[in-house]
């Protein structure tokens, strides 16, 4: 009987604990730590993977991308910290609504940050989208983890 009940008990943890396999399958560790030059915020850092690893290169380099940001962060620092990697950038979604030139609607959400681990989600409206865990190494934020999920930002 009692080895009954450790089994059931074991089982049950097992099931409780693992994942669908949906979930299995799309998360997987950033090709290498992308390791940002120094930033101040998880925000930033993840702002920048982001544009580089969800925007297409071609409206970076001749569309207008604008970032949409949830949280208190500072958006003219954000977008100094990706003018170097965009041609055109904008606050808000309204500037790319409309627009008959390549446009992308970047939106970053809030940091979940706990000493130095930090979660930020990101993507692109109506494209590809992910759930960034970050991690703080010599002063820098670093994405070491990338999660997609199963659910596209409309």
């Amino acid at each position: 009987m009692r080895s009954l009940l450790l089994c059931t008990a074991a089982l049950g943890i097992c099931c409780a604990t693992s994942r669908p396999a949906e979930q299995r399958e799309t998360a997987h560790a950033a090709p290498d730590p992308v390791r940002s030059s120094p930033t101040t915020t998880a925000v930033e850092a993840a702002a920048e993977f982001a544009l580089t690893t969800y925007v297409d290169e071609s409206i970076r380099t001749q569309g207008l991308v604008c970032v949409e940001l949830e949280g208190g962060e500072d958006p003219g620092k954000v977008l100094d910290r990706l003018s170097p990697l965009a041609s055109r950038l904008a606050v808000g979604r309204n500037d790319c609504l409309g627009r008959s030139e390549p446009s992308a609607i970047l939106s970053i959400g809030p940091s979940q940050v706990a000493g130095d681990r930090a979660r930020v989600d990101v993507g692109v409206v109506l494209g590809s989208a992910g759930m960034l865990e970050l991690e703080r190494r010599q002063g820098s934020w670093v994405v070491v983890r990338a999660t997609s999920p199963w659910i596209s930002l409309r």
